[in-house]
């Protein structure tokens, strides 16, 4: 092999390891920068958490303002103002989470529990308790406020419990991210030492090949 050769293939050598240790820190880099997959995760994560949390998804406002009026039905008119804009408010929220890519987990489980138990609630509101206390029928209006404060108590242990879930899932995306940078600086860290290392070999090759034989033809 000449020396051309050997230089060629030393250098490719060289050049594809630093290549490569370098392609798998971008790899890493692009998980934890702003924007990236962890971040999006993280920032997924707590946008949901507010939204579970008062208000609009978690309906404790909704429940306080039909308790408020069902001891004061000179409040009616502005009650059902203020109903329908918390009731707007929670439908867009459940609507944006619909169609988000949500943890699955958590995907399901608010379909299934809390906002399922939430779209009960808003229904015994708008089809029995206002129009019994439009009509003044105080009995069916008692009835279906009880109906209502048993639907809230169910919804509010969803709410609970995905909460505790969703903070359990950004608890797992922190540390994986956590791993993911460690791994990162590891790798750079590595690539340093690497490059100091192949820079030697590098010097080492051209006396041996290059330099070494000169001198012994001079």
């Amino acid at each position: 092999m000449t020396i051309s050769s050997r230089g060629k293939s030393g250098g490719t050598i060289i050049a594809g390891v630093l290549i490569t240790t370098f392609v798998l820190i971008g790899l890493g880099l692009s998980q934890i920068r702003v924007g990236g997959p962890v971040y999006t995760s993280l920032d997924k994560i707590g946008s949901f958490t507010a939204d579970i949390l008062p208000p609009p998804l978690f309906v404790v406002e909704p429940m306080l303002e039909v308790t408020q009026v069902m001891h004061n039905a000179g409040m009616l008119k502005q009650t059902k103002q203020n109903l329908a804009t918390l009731e707007s408010a929670y439908r867009a929220s459940a609507k944006r989470w619909a169609e988000d890519e949500l943890d699955p987990m958590l995907a399901q489980e608010l379909k299934n529990g809390a906002e399922r138990q939430g779209d009960l609630f808003w229904d015994e509101i708008n089809s029995t308790l206002l129009p019994a206390l439009e009509r003044g029928n105080d009995a069916a209006a008692q009835d279906s406020f009880a109906r209502v404060q048993a639907l809230y108590i169910k919804h509010r242990a969803g709410i609970v419990a995905l909460s505790e879930h969703a903070n359990t899932i950004r608890t797992q995306i922190t540390t994986d991210s956590m791993t993911t940078v460690l791994f990162v600086i590891a790798g750079m860290a590595f690539a340093a030492l690497l490059s100091v290392g192949l820079v030697f070999v590098a010097i080492r090759l051209l006396m041996r090949v290059v330099l070494e034989p000169l001198a012994e033809t001079a």
